[in-house]
């Protein structure tokens, strides 16, 4: 955390929570309980707090931000079960010739394009998240 958070924090006893790599500092109190960087962050009700890092135990202010659910998910790391090492290209194996097929989401809506080449649907999903997803779009470094 943050040197000038610290007095936000210490009235609570914290403790881990979850398992990896969705760790977090919580804290049980009077009955019910506080996630560190929610009380950090002021976040109430649906607000949710995205760790820029993707590193849930770095509550620093400059890696947490306030947003919706569809920009955490946005800035969700690649599956483990991709194969491809590119997030959002998968092998389309409906189709009779090698092609990968590019899918992204927002609000709830998909956008898809095919291609013969990965390096082609790499840019492409990268081209298309920055615009979609502006500073949530998860990147490279995103795995």
């Amino acid at each position: 955390i943050d040197d000038e958070d610290f007095e936000i924090v210490r009235g609570y006893n914290w403790r881990l929570n979850g398992k990896a790599p969705h760790i977090y500092a919580i804290a049980f109190h009077d009955g019910t309980y506080s996630l560190m960087h929610r009380l950090i962050t002021g976040a109430v009700g649906k607000d949710q707090v995205d760790h820029r890092d993707h590193n849930t135990l770095n509550n620093k202010k400059k890696n947490l931000r306030v947003c919706s659910h569809a920009n955490n998910m946005a800035n969700r790391k690649m599956s483990k079960a991709n194969k491809l090492g590119v997030r959002g290209v998968y092998i389309d194996k409906s189709s009779k010739t090698l092609t990968f097929r590019a899918e992204l989401k927002k609000d709830g809506k998909k956008v898809r394009k095919c291609f013969t080449c990965l390096e082609e649907a790499k840019k492409w999903v990268e081209k298309t998240s920055k615009a979609l997803h502006a500073e949530f779009a998860c990147l490279d470094g995103c795995t």
